[in-house]
């Protein structure tokens, strides 16, 4: 089973999203380990700052 971290995000308020983001990973333990990451988790706070963004999270087959 795949798991897909999709993000559309929104540069600026006056537009529509501008920017699909699609990750793909093996196991829903590979995106945990990802996202709960120190790395991750340092840069988090920017991405939320400089952007609006929906998240979704999808398991495929």
């Amino acid at each position: 089973m795949s798991v897909y971290f999709m993000a559309n995000i929104l540069i600026t308020k006056d537009q529509d999203y501008s920017r699909a983001v699609l990750i793909s990973f093996g196991r829903q333990e590979d995106f945990d380990a990802w996202y709960r990451s120190d790395e991750y988790q340092e840069i988090l706070q920017y991405r939320l700052s400089a952007s609006e963004c929906d998240t979704i999270l999808i398991q495929g087959k």
